[in-house]
């Protein structure tokens, strides 16, 4: 059963929402605010989420049933429309465990869920697309052998070319499997560590040439409680491994990994410290041969502790991390980080929230302008939880604060973001109903167009806008350089795929303006939608968004 605020109640919890003390932006306006409590009355909780290019909101979690015992959740999967209409919602599930971990936007109107499947005792990695209607265009299931790690569903990544990478838990060893994007295996790759140790896959990412690079943790004589890192490129050829500890032998609760421009592989986890507690550890591998290049730590104080829990890679290359911990007696706070390509901490951003215990982040994004944004859940005790998010701009300045308590005053949480068209910024996450259990979450918020007019003027960097947005037809595009140089302005999707480019060569210093039909660099229309520009010169990157109109 799907149940919008009342009004009354909706107008509360939006003046809650938009609070934030020193905003350097407008905070997001919160669109609509939908609750969903499945057909089995019982625990329901979003998982990941997406934006279409059209707008529609596509959230994936899982959905208990009842009466035949436990670990039985199946995935669910929700479609709202712009408005936060429900146009669909749809189950799937077999006789166990079903949880889902990823949900792409491969095209327009389709949608890819995946996740690991339990049909009686045979465990799966399990991946469904459907159409925009809803209909399950296929399904495809490779059997998982060996214990599964119930938090630790298979995953999946996308590849430029649109060639599918799944990576599962078998056999105490890394399974890696490409498909082509109809679904189609075209190999499978087996990965035991070092002196046949248990081996556990967590995270994959996909580079521009099609190769994946795939980490977890494993467990050997050699390697005790180590990060495994492997990468294959497109054909499936085993490249490099590598291999990272903490000072103890000890147990991990994250790893994540990303792909800087060029190739290079970053990571992040949190590996026991000296002092026998956890931090936040990052390092960056060469792309070719797995060398190490650099590895940081943080904090300083090996006594202090921050545990990460989620990662991203931006435009420029820079490694952001956000995790919670204290440092020396603070209390438990989200702390993010970000580090340039030479691994030199740029900043680093406490967030202290509106609860008197601990703040804790479950994801976090960034945008082609180098926007970050992360969110998670602040306590009250003892048991009441609250949906919190926070923006920083790409100096590390906060930009805005939400807080959403919900209208139980109980157990809630963000578990989910995402960002789409017309500045829409959405998060996903449950929220405890006395009468309903668990139920899903979707918040939608509109963030301020700030791109309509040039920006301040910064006579050391580059800028770029757009004059006339929203636009018909035709937009023109301002940017200015400090200096004489070598400039490529592109045109993004919301998702960061690259659409056209503008400009790509030597100019001039000072102001230039160009004229963008709304094409691609084939000289199709686009649709109507939100895209962001993208200006790279004098060795940084700016970005805006521009928004099609029909």
């Amino acid at each position: 059963m799907l149940r919008s605020l009342p009004r009354a109640l909706r107008a509360a919890l939006l003046l809650v929402a938009v609070a934030s003390p020193a905003a350097a932006e407008t905070p997001p306006v919160l669109d609509w605010a939908q609750l969903w409590n499945g057909p089995d009355n019982h625990d329901d909780e979003a998982v990941a989420v997406a934006v279409d290019p059209g707008g529609d909101v596509l959230v994936a979690g899982t959905t208990y049933q009842l009466g035949v015992g436990g670990n039985r959740e199946d995935f669910a999967l929700l479609r709202y429309a712009p408005d936060g209409t429900l146009l669909w919602f749809r189950r799937f599930g077999g006789l166990g465990a079903d949880v889902p971990s990823t949900v792409i936007i491969p095209e327009p109107g389709k949608t890819l869920v995946a996740g690991r499947t339990r049909d009686g005792a045979q465990d799966n990695a399990t991946v469904l697309l459907y159409d925009v209607g809803g209909t399950l265009l296929w399904e495809r299931h490779f059997p998982l052998t060996g214990n599964q790690p119930l938090d630790l569903p298979p995953r999946l990544a996308r590849a430029d070319d649109g060639s599918l990478y799944l990576c599962a838990t078998s056999n105490a060893d890394y399974l890696v499997i490409k498909m082509d994007a109809a679904g189609n295996a075209l190999w499978t790759r087996s990965y035991a560590g070092p002196e046949g140790g248990a081996d556990v896959v967590e995270a994959l990412a996909v580079d521009a040439s099609g190769a994946v690079v795939v980490t977890g943790l494993l467990n050997s004589d050699s390697f005790p409680f180590s990060y495994g890192t492997v990468k294959y490129d497109a054909d499936g050829v085993l490249q490099w491994e590598q291999f990272e500890s903490g000072e103890f032998g000890s147990l991990f609760e994250f790893v994540g990994v990303g792909i800087a421009p060029g190739g290079d592989v970053l990571l992040a986890g949190n590996p026991e410290s000296a002092c026998g507690l956890f931090e936040t550890r990052v390092w960056r591998l060469n792309g070719l041969t797995g060398e190490l290049q650099w590895l940081q730590s943080f904090p300083s104080n090996p006594c202090d502790t921050v545990e990460p829990t989620a990662m991203a890679v931006d435009a420029q290359g820079n490694l952001l991390v956000t995790g919670y911990g204290r440092l020396g007696s603070a209390g438990f706070h989200i702390h993010t980080l970000k580090y340039d390509g030479a691994g030199q901490l740029l900043w680093h951003q406490e967030y202290d929230g509106p609860g008197s215990s601990s703040d804790l982040p479950s994801s976090l994004v960034v945008d082609v302008a180098g926007d970050v944004y992360v969110a998670g859940l602040t306590i009250n005790p003892p048991q009441d939880r609250d949906h919190v998010a926070v923006k920083y701009a790409p100096d590390g300045a906060e930009a805005w604060r939400l807080h959403w308590p919900g209208p139980f005053d109980t157990n809630d949480g963000a578990t989910a973001i995402a960002l789409g068209p017309d500045g829409a910024f959405v998060m996903a996450g449950h929220a405890y109903d006395p009468a309903h259990q668990e139920e899903l979450t979707t918040l939608h918020y509109t963030q301020q167009d700030v791109t309509a007019a040039p920006p301040a003027a910064d006579g050391d960097a580059p800028r770029v806008w757009a004059v006339g947005n929203p636009f018909h037809g035709e937009t023109r595009i301002g940017y200015a350089l400090p200096a004489a140089g070598t400039v490529r302005l592109s045109v993004h999707d919301v998702t960061g795929r690259r659409l056209a480019v503008l400009r790509d060569g030597p100019a001039a210093a000072g102001a230039h303006t160009l004229v963008w039909r709304g094409e691609d660099d084939a000289g199709r229309p686009l649709p109507a939608g939100v895209y962001l520009l993208r200006l790279e010169a004098a060795g940084v990157t700016r970005g805006a968004r521009v928004q099609r109109l029909r």
